[in-house]
């Protein structure tokens, strides 16, 4: 069996809700699943789309990341699905409002934190775990 993930997108700009859960079969770990997580919410998040807006690495709000990262990473039938993994090794809480720092958390399967940060925080935290090693 794999190493099980739930990534969670939260919108800031509508009190924190949760906008969707997905849960990943393989890879969960911070290395593979957290680096992909960290590396995608580098995405600017903004209130709309104004005319010259470089629409690369730009979402329009939480909900717009949140289906940006399905889209990126839904590929083929299986591995990936939009829902709750209460049975998840690690949790990563993605937190986004409209031009806002994007936050990341990271839980163990024991609901022990073990990340709080920005996407440039969590990719130095993981190549450090990774030297580590």
């Amino acid at each position: 069996m794999g190493t099980r993930s739930v990534t969670q997108f939260f919108d800031l700009a509508n009190n924190g809700a949760l906008v969707v859960s997905v849960y990943q079969l393989y890879d969960g770990y911070p290395s593979k699943v957290g680096k992909e997580v960290a590396e995608f919410c580098r995405t600017q998040v903004i209130n709309g789309l104004p005319v010259g807006v470089n629409k690369d690495n730009t979402a329009n709000g939480c909900t717009c990341l949140a289906a940006q990262f399905i889209a990126k990473f839904k590929t083929r039938v299986g591995g990936l699905y939009i829902q709750d993994g209460t049975d998840a090794n690690f949790r990563y809480k993605v937190y986004a409002g409209y031009d806002e720092s994007t936050r990341i958390e990271v839980f163990t399967y024991s609901d022990e934190q073990i990340f709080n940060g920005s996407a440039e925080e969590m990719l130095a935290w993981i190549e450090q775990q990774d030297t580590e090693d």
